[in-house]
């Protein structure tokens, strides 16, 4: 958790640690991806619960109640899981479709490192005060940014490669947590699963 914090101060030598580190894709995952991602969507859907949601066509707060605010975090959680998937092996086979020599792990811990920061400044969206599309233009920002000295640092390729290859992870990053944003917004609107998620026994 502190590493993807730390990269979103510093990425340049963070990514240099990391790669050097070379930590295994489960280490990554269970010790910073899932706990980051954890700690955003319960706190996201608690401040949600306590404090409600300025509602702009009443001109006051509106209470939200625990079975919304639970099944919003639950949301988030699984397309944060969701998205990290689909974005490594997108980035998986893109590395070997331009002969990029990686692995899936690399690719693994590379999107699970990335998207922990981005999650990170996407728990602004627990405050009132900002605009949630705001705070989703935030975390486009923050992948492009944090992505930039992550290539050539973990995949290592051509120069003439590496420009394309951060683009388009940081493209494919950008629409996975545009993707989860939007899923968990329309869950909190009661547009999508208003009836719940189907998870009877989990009370949702």
């Amino acid at each position: 958790m502190i590493n993807a914090f730390l990269l979103l101060l510093n990425p340049g030598p963070v990514w240099k640690r990391l790669a050097t580190a070379n930590r295994p894709a489960w280490a990554v995952f269970l010790f910073t991806f899932l706990p980051v991602l954890l700690v955003c969507a319960t706190l996201e859907s608690w401040m949600l619960h306590r404090y409600g949601v300025h509602n702009s066509v009443v001109q006051r707060l509106q209470q939200v109640s625990a079975e919304v605010a639970m099944r919003y975090g639950t949301t988030q959680f699984v397309m944060g899981l969701i998205g990290l998937l689909c974005s490594a092996m997108m980035i998986r086979n893109i590395t070997q479709g331009i002969a990029i020599r990686t692995t899936f792990g690399i690719c693994f811990s590379a999107m699970a490192y990335s998207l922990s920061a981005a999650f990170l400044v996407r728990l602004l969206d627990a405050w009132d005060f900002l605009n949630t599309w705001v705070v989703c233009g935030f975390v486009v920002i923050s992948l492009f940014s944090v992505l930039y000295t992550c290539i050539p640092n973990f995949f290592k390729p051509d120069p003439a490669k590496a420009f394309g290859l951060y683009v388009t992870a940081a493209v494919i990053s950008s629409v996975c947590m545009v993707a989860s944003h939007i899923f968990s917004y329309m869950v909190f609107q009661e547009t999508l699963f208003a009836k719940g998620l189907g998870l009877g026994l989990l009370g949702f």
